[in-house]
């Protein structure tokens, strides 16, 4: 049995291939994409097809899973352009290289149980460029980091939208989110000798999350702050 962390050059980002199992039909998950969409062209396609060419020649790369580990961009960048370009092909007719089994991904929207749709928008682009100095709209201020995490909302919504376009079950086996509860077992099996322990996180802090955000960000949104909210989304 193997159990191998492949770390990819993904400039600035984090980029992992998982190989486990047996030696010769070794199994694979992809953790994380990188920053950048021509990451993925230049370093995370060619590796993959590499594999693909020893393993799975006639047919898709089975990956077992792809992760994501947080929203950041220098991590989901380069999936969703993996992902865009599956959608690509499809559209073309062209077979595709990678059948990815399902997406793990705890999107920001999913963990705050938020349908702010057009609140989020607005302060996505305000602060699309992740990290400046201009505070943002209304009650929303936010260090440098903050911004980025901003920032990355839209990031996650487009790569769930993708996973929906291809088919790929997110968080599988879980219903809902990865995480903690007092009724499943910590321990998720995936065979050949891997075994995930979920550690975080947990079904309660979440709750007590969803309700910090319901009360404190949701019960601050006046018309007004509303109406800056969307006036500064208009203007970026």
């Amino acid at each position: 049995m193997i159990f191998t962390l492949e770390a990819l050059k993904a400039a600035n980002g984090d980029s992992l291939i998982l190989h486990y199992g047996e030696p010769a039909h070794p199994r694979f998950i992809l953790i994380d994409g990188g920053p950048t969409k021509s990451g993925y062209r230049e370093v995370i396609l060619p590796r993959l097809t590499e594999i693909k060419g020893r393993f799975s020649q006639d047919v898709p790369l089975p990956l077992e899973m792809m992760m994501v580990s947080h929203i950041d961009d220098d991590h989901i960048d380069g999936l969703l352009a993996l992902t865009a370009d599956m959608l690509d092909r499809a559209q073309d007719g062209d077979e595709a290289p990678f059948a990815i089994r399902t997406l793990w991904f705890n999107s920001f929207d999913d963990l705050l149980d938020n349908d702010d749709e057009e609140v989020f928008s607005a302060l996505t682009a305000k602060v699309r460029a992740a990290g400046v100095d201009a505070p943002l709209p209304g009650f929303a201020q936010a260090d440098r980091y903050g911004a980025a995490v901003i920032a990355s909302v839209g990031q996650g919504r487009r790569l769930r939208a993708d996973a929906a376009g291809l088919d790929i079950p997110i968080n599988a086996p879980f219903r809902g989110l990865v995480m903690v509860t007092d009724a499943a077992d910590r321990r998720v099996d995936y065979g050949d000798g891997l075994q995930f322990t979920i550690v975080a996180p947990d079904e309660k802090r979440i709750r007590a999350l969803q309700k910090k955000w319901t009360d404190e960000v949701r019960a601050s949104l006046s018309e007004e702050t509303l109406a800056e909210v969307a006036s500064a989304g208009g203007q970026s």
